[in-house]
């Protein structure tokens, strides 16, 4: 056997390594998502004010955004290392050598200043209507008013694989959005990822848009709000 043999030899284990724990890092990943939104849940169902909890959910959070990163290193190492093999006459195949394009974020500069081309924070019970600006991933933007248009039949549509009874959700702004993506992904097979600012924040409860938004939402697609009183949450998609 040659020596380039033998390195080649040892790389593919280094990147069969590196692939077992990306597998151990997306597990995680699933376990801090599903405890990070029962914190939450908890939270809304019993409307409560804690701050030490909102903490908790705030380190969830990044937690999850930690690992993300860190898979996008380990990304980057197989390409290079998969590079290398095929300079050498070795070349290999690996589900993590593919192009990982990152969701796009908003600067925290960027989320003031369209929070504050919206119009006032709704007072809730008013009757006022929730007005919202979303940004997809690939830059493209809109906005979007909570109340009856034609995205209110395609909610209602999602809402109804998922519940069989009455929500009273189709209305709201981050519902839309979400059912939006989810329509792009039934016809193209596309996810997306879109961030959504809101003069209000999405309704809590065991019936509202925070539980049933990532139920229409498709895997692989997110959704971050930003909404008033510093209310910011990415929702990910669990419909399969």
């Amino acid at each position: 056997m040659s020596l380039a043999s033998d390195y080649a030899a040892v790389v593919r284990s280094v990147i069969d390594h590196i692939e077992d724990q990306w597998g151990a890092l997306t597990g995680a990943l699933v376990q801090i998502d599903d405890g990070g939104r029962t914190v939450v849940e908890l939270v809304e169902d019993f409307r409560t004010v804690n701050a030490e909890l909102a903490k908790a959910v705030a380190h969830i959070e990044h937690a999850y955004d930690d690992i993300e990163r860190v898979q996008a290193r380990l990304h980057s190492v197989v390409r290079a290392l998969a590079s290398y093999l095929s300079a050498i006459g070795f070349p290999t195949s690996s589900g993590l050598t593919g192009d990982r394009p990152a969701p796009h974020r908003l600067d925290v500069d960027g989320v003031v200043r369209r929070q504050q081309r919206l119009p006032p924070p709704v007072t809730p019970n008013t009757g006022a209507k929730t007005h919202g600006v979303w940004v997809k991933s690939d830059g493209t933007s809109g906005t979007a008013i909570s109340g009856e248009d034609d995205g209110v039949a395609v909610v209602a549509h999602y809402l109804k694989q998922v519940f069989s009874g009455q929500l009273s959700i189709e209305t709201h702004v981050e519902m839309k959005v979400a059912a939006g993506l989810r329509a792009t992904f039934d016809e193209t097979g596309r996810t997306e990822h879109v961030t959504i600012l809101l003069n209000h924040r999405p309704c809590p409860g065991r019936r509202g848009c925070a539980v049933y938004l990532p139920k229409i939402l498709p895997v692989g697609c997110t959704v971050t709000v930003y909404g008033t009183n510093g209310y910011y949450r990415r929702f990910r998609g669990e419909h399969r």
